[in-house]
């Protein structure tokens, strides 16, 4: 009988963890392709990745980048391109000291992609806070999305006077 419970407590335990710790899955491209990056990548397979995705690997810009708020002092930004319906998308992905990615952003085309990224955050029970700041005199909206037990966040802004989009994910200040 003592087998038997300590069994039962093993799978019970590891079901739990399975659905508290999984990735989450995705309808819409870019959500599921940032997701993605995030969790199943590395600095040492990114190139190989992006290069399956189709993004444009020959010209690859690594810089070094200070991001406040984050414990970590230096941090290494990889930037991809790809080119849609002729206008440029780019990913960026910021790793930290610890090698593991602190944060994904994808820049890309069409602003109308936001409104249908920002549907499905909902739909998956995500909560929208809008976060405001000035940039050379303009104000600019981002709306940060969390969910409850989730230490990671989304950020989406548009743009409709160059019709464009933006989306990240990851520690999200």
């Amino acid at each position: 009988m003592k087998i038997q419970s300590k069994l039962f407590l093993a799978i019970s335990f590891l079901l739990i963890t399975t659905f508290s710790f999984s990735q989450e899955k995705f309808e819409n491209e870019k959500l599921a392709l940032v997701n993605d990056i995030f969790h199943n990548t590395t600095r040492e397979n990114i190139v190989s990745y992006m290069e399956n995705k189709h993004f444009d690997t020959d010209k690859v810009e690594k810089t070094e980048y200070l991001k406040s708020g984050v414990e970590i002092e230096e941090e290494l930004v990889f930037s991809f391109y790809l080119e849609n319906e002729g206008e440029l998308e780019k990913i960026e992905i910021l790793y930290g000291k610890n090698k593991k990615i602190v944060e994904v952003t994808y820049d890309f085309y069409g602003a109308a992609n936001t409104s249908l990224i920002e549907k499905e955050l909902k739909d998956k029970k995500y909560k929208s806070k809008i976060d405001n700041f000035e940039i050379l005199g303009s104000t600019v909206t981002h709306y940060i999305w969390r969910k409850s037990r989730n230490k990671n966040s989304f950020r989406t802004y548009f743009s409709n006077s160059n019709n464009t989009g933006e989306l990240t994910y990851g520690i999200i200040e």
